[in-house]
Formats: C-alpha cells, structure tokens, sequence
C-alpha cells in the first residue's frame, strides 16, 4: 500500500524505558509490515541509556519521538500516547516484543470481514529471555458475556496482540488506570472496562508476535502482581458485580483467584491447603471457576491443534 497522506490507519504506542537492547527491532517490526497508514508514538518514561538516540536515527518519518520524566508505571506512558494518537485503530506494543511479518495484514483482513468489531486480539510467542524457551499462548476464548467471565475467570487478552478502534476508546472515556494499586494488572483492568462498555471482541487464532518475558518485565513481579489482582478484582466486583453474585462469593472469587496465582507461583502444598479450606467454606464458587479454567485450558489446547495461519517467518 502507499503511504496515507492524511490520518494514518493505525496508531501504535510503544512504552519505553532504558530499551535501548530492543527497540529498534520493535520498531521495525512495525515499520516493516505490509500495511504502512501507521504512526509510531514512542514515548519514553524517563531513560537514562542510548533509547533516545536511537529512536532519534530511525530514518522513518512515521515514528515520533517523546521523552518524560520518569513515571514508574506503564500506564502513564500509554495514555499520553493514547491522548496523541490520530489512527483510526490503535495498538500498544511494550519496546521489547516484536510483531510478526504480515501481523496487521491478517489483523485488517479480520477486521475487514467483521466491520462492526471493537476489539481484535491474536495468539502470541512467550520467549523466556533467560533460558531462550518459547511456547505459544493461545487468546480467548470468546464470550457472550466478556465482562462477566473477564471477571470470574481471568485476563484473555495480550497487550501486545490486541489492537482496538481508537473511536470507542473516546466515546466511552477509557485509558489506563494510572494508579499505583493497578500497576502490573492496569491492562487487564482496560480489558474489563472495555467489555463493561460492550465492545465486541474478536480472537484470531494466529501466532503473528513475540512476547519477550525479560528479568525485569513486571510480570514477573509475582508478589505485586497478586496484591494489584486483588485489588483489581475487589475494585471491580465490588462497583459492578455481574448479576447473580453475592458478596460472600466476590470474596471467595478473589480469594480463590489470587490463590491459584500463588499455587502456580509459590509453594504449591502451603497454597493447597489454603485452597481445600476455601472449597470447604465455598464449594460452588470454587466448583464453578476450576471447571472453567479446565473447560478454557481444553479450547486453548484444542485452539493450538489447528494449525492456525501465520507467516513463514512468525517462528520463534
């Protein structure tokens, strides 16, 4: 495609932070793709290494640079790009995942045949950059009612892999929660807002980015990431609770959910016994979410046995 001489098609907003091993190669694999109505807002939250000068030397004029002080949260940068973003669609992508070739010819193509779709989200690669170990993770799946089952069952979205119509961000006033309590877990807390607001979400099962899970990606900030979910999942439930749920059983969902956390995390006998106390005291609750989560680990299974399309270099 030539190059769009007035509003570009998409918009993508690149967190960044002393990312100067990686954010070249973020760049470009946007740059690089097929459809070229992009702009790349890269702002950066306060680096103190080489990222502005090489940003800077990208010989590009589709990617602009901005530099602030530092913030401390992710959130804070991806709302200024938000604010400044001019695309009809929009993308955050953190400065050290790369997209796929021909990642947003199958995203637009997707969007093309569900022209009243809000939300696209693809599969990604998790590449460990400590022991170099890949797996995929499967998106999804999708629901007849995401807000609710966002909520009950956990985050079915990746940041990276999700792009959204700009439109419905601004008709419905939704950014990032900029508060320190919802750090780590601030795009999980959108994705529920988003549904909330009855966006229609569409899961493509395709593999087309790589998520690089790096020693100092906050996720793997497990402690803190626990306290935010719960935070999270009280804020939530607490305001809008989905019909037919009590108290009693926000407070044994949260409780259950962050405990699964630990059990995956932390040591799995101590959990386990917490665990059992909590099936004993609410066995419904606690029925009901471990079902789901076997019933959405058999479809992500069931997702990877397909064969789904991607291009030839979409590999880790």
């Amino acid at each position: 495609m030539s190059k769009n001489v007035g509003l570009p098609l998409l918009s993508v907003v690149v967190p960044a932070f002393n990312s100067e091993s990686t954010i070249v190669a973020t760049i470009y694999s946007v740059l690089n793709q097929s459809i070229d109505s992009i702009e790349v807002l890269v702002v950066d939250d306060g680096s103190t290494d080489n990222t502005p000068d090489l940003v800077k030397s990208i010989p590009d004029p589709r990617v602009h640079y901005e530099w602030y002080s530092n913030s401390g949260r992710p959130a804070v940068p991806r709302n200024i790009g938000l604010a400044k973003a001019r695309g009809t669609w929009i993308c955050f992508l953190d400065s050290d995942d790369i997209w796929c070739a021909n990642r947003l010819l199958f995203v637009f193509a997707a969007i093309y045949n569900s022209p009243d779709v809000d939300v696209v989200c693809h599969n990604v690669y998790q590449i460990d950059s400590v022991n170099h170990n890949a797996r995929k993770v499967v998106c999804g799946p999708p629901s007849t009612n995401m807000y609710a089952d966002l909520l009950r069952y956990g985050n079915r979205l990746s940041t990276s892999a999700t792009t959204i119509r700009r439109s419905f961000l601004a008709s419905n006033n939704l950014r990032f929660n900029e508060s320190a309590e919802f750090a780590i877990v601030e795009d999980y807390d959108l994705w529920i807002r988003i549904a909330k607001c009855g966006a229609k979400f569409l899961f493509l099962n395709m593999f087309l980015s790589k998520y690089i899970l790096s020693s100092s990606n906050m996720t793997r900030q497990v402690a803190r990431y626990r306290s935010n979910l719960a935070c999270l999942l009280h804020s939530h439930l607490q305001s809008f609770p989905p019909p037919g749920i009590s108290k009693f059983e926000i407070e044994k969902l949260v409780n259950v959910r962050v405990l699964l956390l630990g059990v995956r995390s932390y040591g799995f006998f101590v959990q386990l016994r917490v665990l059992f106390s909590e099936l004993i005291s609410s066995p419904a609750v606690c029925f009901d979410l471990f079902i789901h989560h076997f019933l959405i680990r058999v479809w992500r299974f069931r997702q990877t046995l397909k064969n789904p399309v991607h291009s030839r270099d979409n590999g880790p």
